[in-house]
């Protein structure tokens, strides 16, 4: 079960995510990134399972900058505390439950464009990404199995 942390100080949440120790470099995102909950001011714990969740997803990050190198990628939302997810009118199963999903902008770049350039690298990314409004200001990616709702899914 994940657990709570009221501190900043901790110095893990400033440590990059490392996603293979042998052979990559360490990620451009931190745990603190990956575990607060805004809302809360606070950052969660994540479980062994959650954290290989994390550590994939900075992988496909690292994999999703390399088509905007000039660009920030800025993650909004990624691990939920279940009732966090609740408190934000999260999906009842959403996969940021679980560490499998991450929110995010790409700085300087309209949302809509950036989901436009990744829908046709969906495959190749091994991601499904979330069908959102043109005016929703994120991008959600998520490594769950792409099933009947395909890659490119409606909420």
């Amino acid at each position: 079960m994940m657990s709570l942390c009221l501190s900043d100080s901790i110095p893990l949440l400033n440590s990059p995510i490392k996603y293979d120790y042998r052979f990559l470099p360490p990620s451009a995102w931190t745990w603190g990134q990956a575990l607060y909950q805004e809302r809360w001011g606070l950052h969660v714990f994540p479980t062994e399972e959650q954290a290989l969740n994390i550590m994939l997803l900075a992988h496909k990050l690292s994999l999703i900058q390399a088509y905007f190198p000039l660009a920030k990628i800025t993650p909004v939302s990624w691990l939920r505390a279940r009732p966090y997810n609740v408190l934000i009118g999260g999906a009842k199963e959403s996969a940021h439950i679980t560490g499998e999903a991450v929110d995010f902008i790409v700085e300087g770049a309209e949302s809509w464009r950036v989901r436009e350039r990744l829908s046709t690298e969906l495959d190749n990314l091994k991601i499904r990404m979330e069908r959102l409004p043109k005016n929703a200001n994120w991008i959600h990616i998520d490594i769950k199995d792409p099933g009947l709702s395909g890659r490119y899914f409606n909420p």
